[in-house]
């Protein structure tokens, strides 16, 4: 019994070990779903999404880094097989505040806030006007399920947005201010490397070494 609690304690210990200061995080998150444009319609939209980051985890709860993004929105014309697609793309600095609340689960809020882009086209052709660029920020905050050796899931349920987008030809720019909270569902891994080893953390069993082998209790 001595045995099995000790060598859940080493697990634990590795587990928060996963997300040290001077640690390096590498994370990708991406979602993908289906929908109808209105109910009744037989228009249906495509809509992905991947956002890579890379970032620096100064101490044990703050990381700051870089962030990119790619977007892509696809919408079947009725009748046809044409399709209206708009892409995005975004990239720009990033901070999270990680707190860990188990060996298991983490919770994070991240900032994010850059420089955005894109365009929309009809059946592969550009439309006039609808290049633009702009600025973003946003709010996210998420959960995350350490998995081993530094490697984590993790999950958001939508955030705090804001976007400004300028149009070609517009003598004005598009902002927009949302609230997605419960309304979309983000999907990721991150991966932390390197760091420095916490105070009083020992090498994984070294609590199993000193035990008696006798002590079968």
């Amino acid at each position: 019994m001595k045995k099995l609690i000790l060598t859940l304690l080493a697990a634990s210990s590795i587990m928060f070990a996963n997300a040290q200061s001077g640690s390096w995080l590498l994370y990708g998150n991406i979602d993908f779903n289906f929908y109808h444009l209105k109910e009744g319609a037989p228009e249906t939209q495509q809509l992905g999404s991947i956002m890579p980051g890379l970032g620096y985890q100064f101490n044990d709860n703050w990381t700051v880094g870089l962030a990119g993004g790619y977007a892509l929105l696809s919408t079947k014309d009725a009748g046809t097989d044409k399709r209206l697609n708009a892409s995005e793309f975004r990239v720009g600095p990033f901070l999270r505040y990680t707190k860990n609340v188990s060996p298991l689960f983490s919770l994070y809020t991240q900032l994010d806030a850059g420089y955005l882009g894109g365009n929309t086209t009809f059946d592969k052709e550009d439309l006039p006007g609808q290049k633009f660029n702009g600025f973003y920020a946003m709010l996210t905050p998420a959960v995350m399920v350490h998995v081993h050796n530094g490697f984590a899931l993790n999950f958001g349920f939508g955030g705090l947005g804001y976007t400004s987008r300028k149009y070609d030809g517009a003598d004005n720019a598009n902002t927009n201010f949302g609230l997605t909270f419960g309304k979309q569902v983000s999907i990721g891994v991150s991966k932390n490397f390197g760091g420095h080893k916490m105070h009083g953390h020992h090498e994984p069993m070294d609590e199993t070494k000193k035990l008696n082998t006798k002590d079968d209790e």
